[in-house]
């Protein structure tokens, strides 16, 4: 059963049922199909189908998830642009897909006239179902193509994840931007969970934040650990689970709330490992891949490694076509089957995965391998502070190791406090404060932290 079937469904057995919130009020199942069977009637009569991109550029909101749900009943590819984007996002956006059509607030006035239309296109799995755009930790733009396989593939991980998470009646916040987040959010609509589009200016407030938490009996979240560093665990009484994610977990645990350590990437649609945090990590391990999905760890010759030794992190994904215009670094990333993550890894012993960052951040020299994250948690436990980054550089004679911060740190004495816990190959070199770190979805973009010494 295709996952807008699941959505009919829904639909059919309780049609009065809420299931999307925004700034501007609640909607139940029956209005969001409603509205996009309009969107689908409209689409049907501008002659769009399989393989033509929309691009829905509309406000933060409700409406913007059923213009999408519109798109997929007509079979056709979506693209999200929140109206609140910069206006080089959107020339980018624009320019790099090149739309069949765009939907926005004018094209919106003759959709809600359109009648609406019963039905939906049944697409191929091969056929092209979204673009997601992202920067993640290098800042560079690029629009990762997913197919409709995509859809069907996590619906049925869901369906074996739901069995350990043991949900009811979830009522799902989410915070991230839209147009990362097509899939999940469609997920939330499938499993007929109340989700609540949060605008941005009460995610960015921990105090509103947490008062529409409350308000609206939120039981699930996702955030990123510099959220949770930053504001603290968000256990307000409806709270059940708070899926973390964006960036390393490291130094976080609850016990009134169960915090889920996920890993994913936009380039796997969403998340494909869970780990339930059962106790205080410095670096808490990633979980065991859900059903349907195989990680493999690759040596530099593309080799798999044997369990407890270090590589590459590379995930089977046969519905993504990887980057928009970009063949080089398509090929890059996706090469046999595999897409790969450029994240260094390991699988445990029990099974479980565990992610050390970036493979960049990581160093090979005569005396061993520098990792930058075992660095970041180590100082960060000496300064009690979460905003510490490590990076490692290579040079002509020894590496530069350098650590940033975003406040004053006596550098010597941490420097003398590390040596007592790490080997003298792996102490940092140089210290750089800078104003403020810059983030991209939770993800400290690493690009911008130079080598002090260049």
């Amino acid at each position: 059963m295709s996952f807008i079937q699941r959505i009919e469904e829904n639909v059919i057995s309780s049609p009065g049922k809420l299931i999307l919130s925004d700034e501007i009020g609640e909607y139940t199942n029956l209005q969001m199909w409603e509205l996009s069977s309009r969107v689908y009637a409209y689409l049907c009569a501008q002659s769009i189908g399989r393989e033509d991109v929309v691009l829905v550029h509309l406000p933060r909101g409700a409406e913007a998830v059923m213009v999408q749900l519109g798109v997929f009943r007509a079979g056709s590819a979506c693209v999200v642009l929140e109206d609140w984007g910069a206006n080089s996002w959107v020339d980018f956006v624009q320019q790099d897909v090149r739309p069949r059509i765009v939907i926005d607030k004018e094209v919106m006035k003759t959709i809600r006239a359109t009648p609406p239309m019963k039905g939906y296109r049944t697409p191929d799995l091969h056929d092209l179902a979204y673009i997601a755009y992202t920067t993640g930790t290098t800042g560079e733009k690029k629009g990762v193509m997913h197919e409709y396989g995509t859809f069907e593939r996590y619906m049925t991980a869901e369906d074996n994840v739901i069995e350990a998470y043991h949900f009811s009646e979830d009522r799902v916040a989410i915070i991230t931007t839209l147009h990362t987040n097509i899939l999940s959010v469609m997920i939330c609509i499938v499993l007929n969970y109340y989700t609540d589009i949060v605008p941005h200016a009460v995610y960015e407030d921990n105090v509103l934040f947490r008062q529409r938490l409350c308000d609206k009996h939120i039981t699930d979240t996702y955030l990123s650990p510099v959220y949770l560093h930053k504001y603290g665990i968000l256990d307000t009484p409806d709270m059940k689970y708070i899926s973390v994610s964006f960036e390393p977990l490291n130094a976080l645990y609850s016990d009134k709330v169960i915090l889920i350590n996920e890993y994913g990437a936009r380039e796997t649609g969403s998340s494909i490992c869970f780990f339930f945090v059962d106790k205080l990590y410095d670096i808490t391990p990633i979980g065991k891949p859900v059903p349907g999905f195989q990680i493999s760890i690759l040596d530099t010759e593309g080799k798999p490694v044997p369990d407890g030794e270090l590589g590459e992190i590379c995930v089977d994904n046969i519905y993504c076509r990887g980057y928009l215009n970009l063949p080089d670094v398509t090929a890059e990333h996706f090469r046999n089957g595999l897409y790969h993550t450029h994240d260094l890894g390991k699988r445990l012993p029990d099974g479980n995965y565990i992610m050390y960052g970036r493979i960049n951040d990581a160093l090979h020299t005569p005396e061993g391998l520098i990792i930058a994250l075992e660095i970041e948690v180590a100082a960060r436990k000496l300064t009690g502070r979460s905003t510490v980054y490590a990076k490692v550089f290579a040079t002509q004679d020894k590496p530069v190791i350098c650590l940033y911060t975003d406040f004053a740190i006596d550098f010597s004495h941490i420097q003398a406090k590390l040596s007592e816990i790490l080997p003298s190959y792996k102490i940092p070199t140089d210290h750089v404060q800078v104003e403020r770190f810059e983030y991209n979805n939770g993800k400290a973009i690493r690009v911008n932290l130079k080598n002090p010494r260049p």
